[in-house]
This record gives structure tokens, C-alpha cells and sequence, in this order.
């Protein structure tokens, strides 16, 4: 079953060109399906009165046009498939006149925050996310794998403003730290990000970037060398 939200892209959403960012892009989804979350009664505090929180695994965002200041624009998510303790869920960002500016794909993982295990949806949540059908978009493999000369980057020190209401830096945020890497003129039109350790405040990020045909890869690692998230840009 869809569920939608509307909204006007603000100023304090946009670059230095008007148009929205890629972040601001992602916020968008990410606030569309959390709100889904409260109006259904398993938001935030269900979460954590129950202990368990679902952890993003995996974003496939496909970019046809970003919109401008000011535009109008329909956001939609749609939950298709729970599997054990995997939820997918796709995203789509639309202009009023049903243009398809941006899709998504999605796929989450329910863990338990004591036990540090996966854990099953109970019957509220699968009531709470009717399930519905699949977005007609290129579904591409959930590895990603970087091709390019490496360069290390400056360290990234973790702060209070990466931080989301589970104690670890949201997803965005991870995206965001990486984007900042890329050249100005790069304009993406295609993302694919996995996560893979969660970062906390304090910790220090080791960027690398990678410089591919059409495309530049970010491994934000740890000073072990292990992948906290993994991002590949696309563009052209």
C-alpha cells in the first residue's frame, strides 16, 4: 500500500544552484517512511519501548531531474516484501503534474537492541505496513565494488549533528560526508550505498575515494581498514 506525503522544497534544502540536494533527496524518503511509521503507532517510541530498531542496509537511488526552490512535489513509499527480519520498501519523488523526478529501493534490517540480533517484525508492524507492489525500476545487486586509482581523504571526526535519535550516525548523513568528497561540477544521478558498521559519536572516519569511468566510489572506513558504508556515485 502507498503511502504519500507532500511538500515544497524549501530554501535550506537546496545547494548553490536552487535545486534540491542530494541529501535533501534522501531526507525526503527517509522522513516519508518514518512518518508512515507514526501514523501507523510503530514510530520512534514504539521502537524503542520494544527495543528494536531497523537499520538501512542498503540504498539504490535512481535520479532523473532534481527539483527547484520552491516546486511542489509528491513523495511516495511503498513497502513490498518482508522476509525473516529484511524489510524492502521502494521510494518515489514526483512533480505535481505526476512527473517521476526520483525512485528508490531499500532494504532494511529489524535488529534488536539488547541482543544485538535480527529479529522477526511483530504483528503490528506487518499490520502497520500493509505490503504493496514493486516500483517498475532497474534493480541492481546490493555489492558494490570500486574500479579507479584510490586516494585517501582527511579524516571525518563524528559530531552531535551526525547523529540520529538511535545513537548512530544516520544514513544520510553517511551520504553526505561522502558527496562532499566530489568534485562541484559533478552533478549524480545515481546512487548505490551499503552499510555496514555503525559509527557512533567520537569516531573518525578514513574516507577513500575512488575515481571510476562515470562515476566516483567513497569507502568510509575505519582505522582498522573495515567499511562503516560504502557509496558508488554515478553521473553522465
Amino acid at each position: 500500500m502507498v503511502y504519500e506525503m507532500k511538500g515544497r522544497i524549501r530554501f535550506s534544502e537546496t545547494g548553490r544552484d536552487s535545486h534540491l540536494t542530494l541529501p535533501g533527496l534522501l531526507n525526503y524518503f527517509q522522513d516519508c517512511s518514518a512518518m508512515q511509521s507514526e501514523d501507523a503507532g510503530i514510530g520512534v517510541d514504539y521502537l524503542a519501548q520494544n527495543r528494536i530498531v531497523w537499520v538501512l542496509s542498503f540504498w539504490q537511488v535512481d535520479i532523473n531531474r532534481y527539483p527547484r526552490i520552491g516546486d511542489q512535489v509528491r513523495v511516495c513509499t511503498v513497502p513490498y516484501e518482508f522476509k525473516g527480519a529484511l524489510g524492502s520498501r521502494n521510494y518515489s519523488m514526483e512533480t505535481e503534474t505526476g512527473e517521476t523526478l526520483a525512485v528508490a529501493n531499500t532494504l532494511y534490517t529489524l535488529l534488536h537492541l539488547d541482543k544485538h540480533v535480527p529479529v522477526r517484525p511483530d504483528e503490528n508492524m506487518i499490520a502497520g505496513y500493509p505490503l504493496g507492489e514493486k516500483l517498475n525500476m532497474e534493480y541492481l545487486s546490493r555489492k558494490i565494488s570500486f574500479t579507479g586509482e584510490a586516494m585517501e581523504c582527511d579524516p571525518i571526526t563524528i559530531s552531535q549533528h551526525h547523529i540520529d535519535t538511535n545513537d548512530h550516525v544516520n544514513n544520510v548523513q553517511y551520504v553526505s560526508m561522502a558527496a562532499d568528497l566530489l568534485p562541484r561540477e559533478v552533478k549524480v544521478n545515481r546512487i548505490l550505498a551499503s552499510y555496514h558498521i555503525s559509527a557512533v559519536l567520537g569516531d573518525v572516519l578514513y574516507p577513500v575515494i575512488y575515481r571510476g569511468d562515470e562515476s566516483y566510489g567513497v569507502d568510509l572506513r575505519n582505522a582498522e581498514g573495515k567499511s562503516f558504508c560504502k557509496v558508488l556515485f554515478r553521473f553522465g
